[in-house]
C-alpha cells in the first residue's frame, strides 16, 4: 500500500530520525524535528477548523517554514495552496477568494501586506508559543486518497 507524503517523512523520522532533512542559510532541521513541528502545527490547525479537504493557503517565502506549512496542512487532512508574497495584493485577494480557503498560514510581516478576509490567519512567528505547546504525538487524521489532497 502506497503512503501519502507525511506518513513518509513520520516513517523517514523514525529511521534516521537525526539526519538532517532541511537546511537553511541559518537553520538545520532534522527528520525527527522536521516530524515534530509539523504534528504540532498540523494540531493547532485543526483546532482553528481545518480539517479533511479544507484548502489552506501558505504564504511564505521558501522556507523551511513553507514546507513545515505545507506538511502540516497535509497532516491536518487539508490540502495547500502555495501563494507568492511578491504577487501584488489585489492578485492575493483574488485568489484567495476564488479558492475559498478556510485559512492562511504566513508570517506577521507578511501578513502585514495581504488581504483580510474570512479566512483564519496563522502567523507562523506570533503564534509560535500556542503552535509549540500542540501536541506531537500524532492524532489520526483519517486521510484518504479520495481527499483534496
Amino acid at each position: 500500500r502506497a503512503l501519502y507524503v507525511s506518513q513518509q517523512v513520520r516513517m523517514t523520522a523514525w529511521m534516521v530520525h537525526q539526519r538532517p532533512c532541511l537546511l537553511e542559510s541559518n537553520e538545520t532541521l532534522t527528520y525527527s524535528e522536521l516530524d515534530k513541528r509539523t504534528t504540532q502545527l498540523a494540531h493547532y490547525l485543526r483546532s482553528m477548523c481545518v480539517g479533511r479537504n479544507e484548502l489552506v493557503g501558505i504564504c511564505l517565502e521558501r522556507s523551511i517554514d513553507m514546507v513545515v506549512g505545507a506538511l502540516s496542512t497535509l497532516k491536518a487532512g487539508g490540502a495547500y495552496l502555495p501563494l507568492d508574497p511578491a504577487y501584488p495584493p489585489r492578485r492575493l485577494a483574488q485568489v484567495l477568494n476564488d479558492a475559498q480557503v478556510s485559512a492562511l498560514v504566513t508570517r506577521e510581516q507578511i501578513s502585514k501586506r495581504l488581504p483580510t478576509g474570512a479566512w483564519q490567519v496563522i502567523k507562523l512567528d506570533v503564534d509560535e508559543p500556542q503552535i509549540s505547546a500542540c501536541s506531537a504525538a500524532l492524532a489520526n487524521s483519517q486521510v484518504s486518497g479520495e481527499d483534496l489532497a
